[in-house]
């Protein structure tokens, strides 16, 4: 099939660090990159990767978004447009229509991706699939919750999807049924969604619960790659080994490592079975009284940590745009292109610069001995792994400093937030 022309890639959501690592892809592959941001000083804009920033307003105000996308689509045509969060994943797909005659896109219809972005409907596919995830309830009310048993340990409260919350929380731990019912209203109250949302489906308000697992902040295995629907799956996994907050977290550390092998199998089935194909990133955790893999999230878009497995040798954000252009040789060497770098679970990744400043908050706050600055300094310089940095890179340095900047600057802003969140939490 004859490829389309192709005159850039258009990017969302600038302080997101797969934002950043697509940017740096693609322009290696000496592609122009364009940034569709409200902010002028995201980490993004600071990259040499990115030509121009396209000034767009807010991002939580769809319909001007995507109005404003149509726009600068007409002004400048066939860039290849792919999602950098939930919400984008879910209005590439929920728009496709609209966007379709100005951009490249490589998305299955609003459906799917619905499928896999809310908990209740990932949840019941999977039951219907043989695929395991933690026991999960999805109450309508706290009178409900009431009626159920939560004898066999916490159980966690938290919103049924991300796409459209505007507020709220991402979760709390509760350990008694008292404790549940008392905070299920009080928890609904505080989930604020887009009524775009609500429109759709007027139980995304409800939170669920999840069963909780405590061992598994350390158990947490990330199997991320692409899915072609005829070439089937190129996967890496990663171990994640430190998140912030430690409970309910975004991950900072990461160890290389193998996909099992009945995860791998699981997400073969998923999106064979939900028609998905593209980019994903799904976390699952080891439940020591099955002796099985749970999956507990996908992310159907490009991911936070994305660079360490570009570093590793698996190309995305090419197979992305080869896929959207239609053009089947670059694709097709993309595609069985070995890794180029040995052992790639031989690896550690980290966003350095947070890391450190965790582990000085953390002194700060007496909840860190010097003794682990020790330990973490070692771990980011071991000897038999290779490193991989989430923002550092020396031919693109202004976005690690301007990272570094933007935390300084809201510290200075929200000192109280900061003290809370950082000196008083920081423990690794």
């Amino acid at each position: 099939m004859e490829s389309k022309k192709c005159t850039g890639v258009l990017l969302t959501h600038g302080d997101y660090l797969g934002t950043l690592a697509a940017a740096r892809a693609f322009d290696r592959l000496n592609v122009p990159c364009f940034l569709a941001d409200e902010r002028a000083l995201s980490m993004t804009a600071f990259s040499r990767s990115i030509k121009k920033r396209i000034p767009m307003p807010p991002a939580g105000d769809w319909s001007a978004f995507v109005a404003r996308l149509i726009d600068y689509g007409k002004g400048a045509p066939h860039q290849l447009l792919y999602p950098t969060s939930d919400d984008m994943a879910w209005l590439l797909a929920r728009h496709q229509k609209e966007l379709k005659p100005y951009f490249h896109l490589y998305s299955p219809d609003e459906s799917v991706i619905y499928q896999l972005l809310n908990k209740q409907r990932l949840f019941l596919s999977c039951q219907a699939w043989g695929i395991p995830m933690p026991d999960t309830l999805f109450p309508a009310n706290r009178e409900e919750v009431k009626e159920q048993s939560f004898a066999n340990g916490a159980w966690l409260l938290k919103p049924r999807t991300q796409i459209g919350l505007k507020y709220g929380y991402k979760g709390l731990v509760l350990a008694n049924n008292h404790d549940m019912a008392e905070n299920f209203d009080f928890f609904k109250q505080r989930l604020i969604y887009q009524q775009d949302m609500i429109a759709y489906d007027a139980d995304v308000v409800l939170p669920m619960l999840q069963r909780y697992y405590p061992h598994a902040q350390q158990s947490i295995i990330s199997v991320a790659g692409f899915y072609h629907p005829i070439r089937g799956m190129r996967a890496m996994a990663s171990r994640k080994i430190f998140q912030f907050p430690k409970r309910l977290g975004v991950g900072i550390c990461f160890e290389g490592t193998s996909p099992p092998e009945e995860c791998a199998r699981h997400l073969q089935v998923l999106f064979e079975k939900s028609g998905y194909f593209g980019v994903f990133e799904a976390e699952f955790i080891w439940n020591e009284e099955t002796q099985k893999h749970l999956l507990i999230d996908v992310n159907p878009r490009f991911y936070g940590q994305m660079s360490f497995d570009i570093q590793r040798g698996l190309p995305l954000p090419g197979l992305v745009l080869a896929a959207a252009i239609q053009d089947e040789a670059f694709f097709q060497k993309l595609w069985l292109s070995d890794a180029a770098i040995p052992r790639p679970e031989q690896w550690n990744y980290a966003n350095s610069w947070l890391v450190f400043w965790m582990l000085a908050c953390g002194l700060l706050g007496g909840r860190t001995r010097l003794q682990q600055i020790r330990q973490w300094t070692a771990w980011l310089r071991h000897p038999d792994r290779r490193y991989a940095d989430a923002v550092y890179d020396r031919t693109d340095l202004k976005p690690y400093f301007a990272a570094i900047v933007h935390q300084l600057w809201k510290t200075i802003k929200h000192p109280r937030d900061a003290w809370r969140k950082y000196i008083l939490q920081s423990d690794m």
